[in-house]
């Protein structure tokens, strides 16, 4: 066959055609595509996590521990098992003890409790994963290191993990800190990092949306809790000057240095703080 100047150009126009249509047509697939993305990145139903606390947040340096809840609302989510880690931001308190709330509780069968593992409990950060695998048909993977493998639930089998409903919520864990002794400020904790697993069938993306900024607590000499330290405070010390341990005026509360006598030594840290404030 033989191409004229003509046929060519013609074939060429038809061509350009077709490349122009093919890009059009990817373009509009591309675009439909990442809308599809974006809607669905959109979605965020998971897991919220809150701090909460009963009585007074103003602890006595050395002397006091607080415990605090930390609580989960399932939000759209089916939760199976959750991974908290919790800081605490400041250098004025120590965290003591990190254990699991009554969520995964289960009293309605005979398999018992999710399990709960201690990853990590440090005077700075600790770590707990709730709701581990209690068999291997499993509604979800585990949060917990070496957990044993997902396998899929066989026709006419039960699960013996049971997931939390929907939109419900409770205690997932408790961590107890305690004020160090010499300090005094405003001490925060904090949820570094948290993991909800959610079950099969629900959403996957359990992970939490919505994070609190930390949770108040305060160190200081304080002892009638108003928030000021001031002369109410330096008097509760002084009034009970040279008590020694087994006395009935003595008050561990107010020995300082805890060598067992109430003395300059004590009062000292309460006086130089005098008029200092310090709310959650």
């Amino acid at each position: 066959m033989i191409f004229t100047s003509r046929t060519k150009k013609l074939f060429g126009g038809s061509l350009l055609s077709v490349f122009m249509l093919l890009g059009v047509y990817i373009g509009l697939r591309l675009v439909k595509q990442q809308q599809i993305f974006k809607k669905f990145a959109a979605v965020s139903n998971g897991a919220i996590y809150s701090f909460s606390t009963s009585g007074n947040r103003i602890l006595i340096p050395g002397k006091e521990t607080a415990q605090v809840n930390i609580l989960i609302n399932t939000n759209g989510q089916q939760v199976t098992a959750a991974d908290l880690d919790v800081d605490a931001t400041s250098n004025l308190l120590d965290i003591t003890a990190l254990t699991s709330g009554g969520f995964f509780t289960r009293t309605a069968n005979s398999y018992g409790n999710l399990d709960t593992i201690i990853l990590t409990v440090t005077p700075a950060t600790g770590r707990i994963a709730v709701g581990a695998p209690c068999d291997r048909c499993y509604l979800g993977p585990s949060p917990t290191p070496g957990g044993p493998a997902i396998v899929p639930c066989t026709a006419g089998s039960t699960p013996q993990c049971y997931p939390k409903a929907a939109n419900t919520s409770g205690t997932i864990a408790t961590v107890t800190v305690s004020a160090k002794a010499g300090q005094s400020g405003r001490a925060t904790l904090a949820l570094a990092s948290t993991t909800a697993t959610a079950a099969v069938g629900s959403d996957v993306d359990a992970t939490s949306t919505s994070l609190p900024s930390g949770f108040g607590i305060c160190v200081a000499y304080d002892f009638d809790k108003n928030g000021i330290t001031n002369t109410a405070d330096i008097l509760r010390v002084s009034t009970t000057y040279n008590a020694t341990t087994g006395q009935s005026n003595f008050n561990t509360l107010y020995d300082a240095n805890n060598d067992g006598r109430i003395n300059t030594a004590d009062i000292l840290p309460v006086s130089t703080r005098y008029n200092n404030t310090c709310t959650p």
